[in-house]
This record gives structure tokens, C-alpha cells and sequence, in this order.
């Protein structure tokens, strides 16, 4: 028996390159297609137009809550599920992110 993972297309949205090259290099390695990597919202909104499966949102990019307005918009626009990526780890902001499940 042959097992074979399901390959994924996914959307990176983190203004960290150092972060966001680390994490499409392990998604890539597993066998998945990292369609782009986003570093804002209105690039995060053009990729996604191209249907990926899955997202990673950086809650806070550029100093603002970013992640929030992309989970937002994947809400209202598609069915794409998505996991939120912070260093800025606190109660409040995970109060505030568990909002954004569908």
C-alpha cells in the first residue's frame, strides 16, 4: 500500500522574509505548492483570487492587525480555512483571533 499526502495549494501572508521563505521551504519539502507569499493586505486579496486550499495569516504585519482583515475577508468571500501566525502571543489577541473562526 501506497501512502500518498494529500499536496496542498497555500498562501503565506507574513511580512517577515525571513519567516515567510522558512515556512514556504517546509510546506514545499512536504510536497505542497505555496501559490505566494503576501506581505500585505491588498496582495494577500489578489492571491486570493487564485483559490488556495489553505492560508497562514500573520496577525500583525507592518505593525498593524493585518491578519484580521485577511481572516475577515476569506470569511465573507471564500471557505479557505486559515491559521493565524504571531509573536505578539497574548490573551487579548487570542480572545480577539478566535473570533475569526468560521
Amino acid at each position: 500500500m501506497t501512502d500518498q499526502l494529500q499536496r496542498y495549494r497555500i498562501l503565506i501572508a507574513e511580512d517577515e522574509a525571513f519567516i515567510s521563505e522558512e515556512l514556504k521551504s517546509q510546506l514545499e519539502d512536504f510536497g505542497h505548492e505555496v501559490i505566494g507569499i503576501a506581505t500585505d493586505f491588498l496582495q494577500a486579496k489578489e492571491l486570493l483570487k487564485e483559490q488556495p486550499d489553505f492560508c497562514f495569516l500573520d496577525i500583525r504585519m507592518k505593525g498593524k492587525d493585518v491578519g484580521f482583515e485577511i481572516a475577515h475577508y476569506i470569511n465573507k468571500n471564500y471557505q479557505i480555512p486559515f491559521i493565524f501566525l504571531t509573536s505578539f502571543g497574548n490573551a487579548e489577541m487570542v480572545q480577539k483571533a478566535v473570533k475569526y473562526a468560521p
